[in-house]
């Protein structure tokens, strides 16, 4: 049986996974606030890898636990 495993997810997925606007996890990509994150090819979309999310995480529940 073949597992496929996504690598990178989209803003809205992060977005969504999150639980935030779509907007918010924009700003925080043009601001840079998201490491390893590429635009497609056709510019209009991003691909954020999928450790870069799991820091975000990571990042949130530690300003939630301060």
């Amino acid at each position: 049986m073949l597992v496929f495993m996504k690598t990178y997810l989209s803003a809205a997925e992060v977005a969504k996974l999150l639980k935030v606007d779509r907007a918010t996890v924009g700003r925080w990509l043009q601001k840079g606030q998201i490491d390893g994150a590429v635009r497609t090819s056709q510019g209009n979309k991003w691909r954020i890898p999928l450790a870069s999310y799991e820091k975000l995480i990571k990042e949130r529940k530690q300003n939630e636990s301060s």
